[in-house]
């Protein structure tokens, strides 16, 4: 029980760091930086009511130093007490090798094969997050939901899977055509900030050009796909975690139904110990073969059902 205040201020941290990395300059000779007192400023949303202005800077300090140790920032000293920190703009030439992910690509479709009989896209997707597997798709980019459904999962293509985690990983704008649940088909383009693997279906966050609202998109609904070479514009303050609690992007109309079910068996006698809902009813059952009982409740009309 002890660790999970831990684990909770360990979270904090680095979601603060994030956050003031996303606010400095990228550094080069016209930038200029950005000094404690500025970020201070700047990150007003991240800290306590009740810290005093010390207490700020030094929380400001502290994650700036792993910055920099993690060559993420730089500092430089224009006199002994002012300093200026800058963004340390990330090498192009790390990208991942084109040649390296299509082997990567080619070794998740073989996973894919093999938990295909069981018609498992989760399992596929944890044998790619492997850690042997070379490439980092971290928590802060991507997500696997427990699959509690146990539906086979919608058909998608393995390419733009693909093309999406790489994305992703290099944060690279992406062109796409689209077809939306209504049967429109759109092409526009996108900036991926993040995705989750919720059960039988994968859903990307992206935002559209000249707009920092974030969607989510559907991969089973791609039809068309191409990596940009261009950088991924990130939304501002998106976080893949409060993202997933905010919205949960299996949710369908959470509007009341009424539901008529017929039952047998287990789940009938699991239906009268716990109910659908309040205004349950499960009366004998007999007119339909191999059923023996008929439940009626009004219920949410959502995934979990």
């Amino acid at each position: 029980m002890n660790s999970i205040p831990n684990e909770n201020i360990k979270l904090d941290t680095y979601h603060f760091r994030e956050a003031l990395l996303d606010r400095l300059p990228v550094a080069s000779e016209n930038n200029s930086g950005i000094n404690v007192g500025e970020l201070i400023s700047k990150l007003h949303d991240h800290f306590d009511d009740h810290q005093s202005v010390q207490a700020k800077k030094r929380k400001v300090q502290r994650a700036l130093k792993v910055l920099i140790q993690e060559e993420k920032a730089a500092r430089k000293s224009k006199g002994k007490n002012d300093h200026e920190y800058f963004r340390v703009q990330e090498d192009q030439e790390e990208s991942i090798d084109p040649h390296y992910w299509g082997y990567l690509m080619k070794s998740f479709r073989q996973n894919l094969a093999d938990v295909l009989p069981a018609k498992r896209l989760t399992a596929a997707m944890e044998k790619l997050q492997d850690r042997d597997q070379g490439i980092s798709l971290n928590e802060n980019i991507f997500q696997v939901a427990p699959d509690v459904l146990s539906l086979l999962p919608a058909d998608f293509d393995p390419v733009h899977l693909s093309l999406i985690l790489r994305a992703l990983v290099e944060s690279k704008k992406i062109e796409v055509t689209y077809l939306h649940s209504n049967g429109d088909r759109k092409t526009f383009a996108l900036h991926p900030q993040g995705a989750v693997q919720s059960g039988p279906r994968l859903f990307l966050f992206a935002s559209r050009n000249n707009e920092n609202h974030v969607d989510t998109f559907a991969l089973h609904r791609f039809i068309k796909i191409t990596m940009t070479d261009e950088p991924a514009r990130k939304a501002n303050n998106f976080n893949l975690h409060k993202a997933i609690e905010g919205r949960d992007p299996n949710a369908n109309d959470t509007q009341k139904i009424k539901l008529v079910l017929l039952t047998r068996g287990f789940v009938t006698n699991l239906l009268h110990d716990c109910r659908l809902s309040e205004d349950q009813v499960i009366v004998d059952e007999d007119r339909y073969p191999g059923f023996n009982a008929c439940v009626t409740a009004t219920v949410m009309d959502s995934l979990n059902l």
